[in-house]
């Protein structure tokens, strides 16, 4: 006799996702969410250099 455990599912957006896939999923927007604050605080970086540079050059 298998005994199976139910499988929890859950509606993201109008897609059923089994809960696996949901906490993979979760993981993976988590990571997105980082890369995207880095890729903001680079762009900051580079738009102060560029203003330090005009500055330099208007001088």
């Amino acid at each position: 006799m298998i005994k199976e455990e139910p499988v929890k599912i859950f509606d993201l957006k109008n897609n059923v996702v089994k809960e696996g896939k949901a906490e993979t999923l979760k993981e993976l927007s988590n990571k997105l969410d980082n890369i995207e604050q880095k890729a903001d605080e680079v762009y900051e970086k580079v738009k102060k250099k560029k203003r330090i540079i005009r500055k330099k050059k208007n001088n």
